[in-house]
């Protein structure tokens, strides 16, 4: 944590600490999705999309230059992809 905070100058630590929290929240709360997504393309089909996109969206996030696109491409996007694990 405290390298992300002398990177992003200005943000506290309890913004940064949001982000493993969006990540765990979003990835348990959407599990209806991964539910339908399994029963209508099966599991191996969604297990490797997931896996896939989840690795593109933690790539994409090592290119951030602020807080809320970390929010974005870690904590949702890679929340959401995560559940499909």
């Amino acid at each position: 944590m405290p390298i992300l905070v002398d990177e992003f100058e200005g943000s506290s630590l309890a913004s940064i600490a949001f982000i493993p929290s969006l990540l765990y929240g979003i990835s348990t709360g959407a599990g209806p999705v991964a539910s339908a997504l399994i029963n209508r393309y099966g599991f191996r089909t969604v297990t490797m999309s997931g896996g896939v996109l989840s690795a593109i969206g933690l790539a994409i996030s090592a290119a951030a230059n602020s807080i809320l696109f970390l929010y974005i491409s870690v904590g949702v996007v890679t929340g959401i992809l995560l559940n499909l694990l």
